[in-house]
């Protein structure tokens, strides 16, 4: 059976750092390749998360997976949002640049070159998990129309299903911070659509992993990436563990995770003092749906898969 192929479109945070350890936990049992990993500016600036994502490779064995820069900014560009969360490198802060691999061993070619020639080489096999703003993907959109169709799927975290948001009231920061590029992939993306949106993984809902769980059992087996994870996650994360992204990731895997599904007509709304950002759904269904939308999952089954990630032997996985 040939693999499916698979590129990973990242800002490079925190939980963007979980999702790329699951996605490639994942790899040899769900018989995927990673083919690509392409970075863009959100969490942190383009740089940065370069920077991040080729020391959470080299952590785990895997330069052999390509890294390739991206978009510098969003469509309309803003200031670089940055929050005590992910610090300013994206990573909290807690890396010298001595101790994070060259700039040199990002490939030369621009992330939406790469993105069209992996799809056009291998045309309705490829699957794109994003992760962080989709600015490099409306850029591949926009640069090369026909592109979308030929995606075998598009797996996003981003937008909201309720109007709660986590950098305005109510929009989720991945498309607050493109709203733009939100909206044009909502609107012309011809694959299979799916949304893991912000309010299922928030980390005041007593569904979600604890901190007590993160750092009481999560780290109890010792290896090189949960000694890395530690010490970014040490101090911020012990009053907010919300690994967003890995959950995206392991319900691909785990499809079963999924408790809740729904197809809905969606779109991103540009304009107005407050709602700038929100996805908005068409809940009197006068339009077509055009994605799904995951509106619960099992956290209990999510902590196995990253006990089992973390190479739990009895994570039940």
């Amino acid at each position: 059976m040939s693999k499916q192929k698979v590129i990973f479109d990242t800002d490079a945070g925190t939980d963007d750092a979980w999702a790329l350890i699951t996605l490639l936990k994942c790899e040899e049992r769900f018989n995927l390749d990673v083919q690509a990993v392409t970075v863009l500016t959100g969490n942190t600036v383009l740089n940065h998360g370069c920077q991040n994502i080729l020391l959470l490779l080299k952590t785990l064995n895997r330069m052999d997976v390509k890294v390739y820069a991206g978009s510098e900014n969003s469509i309309l560009p803003k200031p670089v949002f940055m929050t005590p969360h992910h610090g300013n490198d994206g990573l909290k802060d807690v890396f010298s640049p001595s101790e994070k691999p060259s700039l040199d061993l990002i490939q030369k070619k621009h992330a939406v070159e790469a993105m069209k020639d992996l799809i056009e080489e291998s045309p309705n096999e490829v699957i794109i998990f994003a992760v962080g703003p989709l600015t490099n993907i409306a850029l591949l959109y926009k640069m090369y129309p026909r592109i979308s169709s030929k995606i075998k799927a598009l797996h996003i975290m981003g937008g909201n299903f309720m109007g709660i948001g986590n950098v305005t009231r109510c929009a989720e920061f991945n498309f607050w911070y493109d709203p733009e590029a939100a909206r044009i992939v909502l609107t012309e993306t011809q694959c299979p659509l799916t949304i893991l949106p912000w309010e299922i993984c928030l980390s005041s809902s007593e569904f979600t992993p604890h901190d007590g769980w993160r750092f009481g059992t999560l780290n109890t087996v010792r290896s090189d990436i949960m000694d890395l994870m530690d010490k970014i996650e040490c101090e911020a994360s012990r009053k907010n563990f919300t690994p967003c992204d890995a959950y995206m990731i392991a319900c691909f895997a785990f499809p079963s995770m999924v408790l809740k599904k729904k197809h809905h007509s969606a779109t991103v709304e540009l304009s107005g003092e407050y709602a700038r950002g929100l996805m908005v759904l068409d809940h009197k269904l006068l339009t077509k749906p055009n994605v799904y939308v995951i509106e619960e999952i099992d956290v209990e089954m999510f902590k196995k898969v990253l006990l089992w990630v973390c190479g739990h032997e009895d994570s039940g996985i």
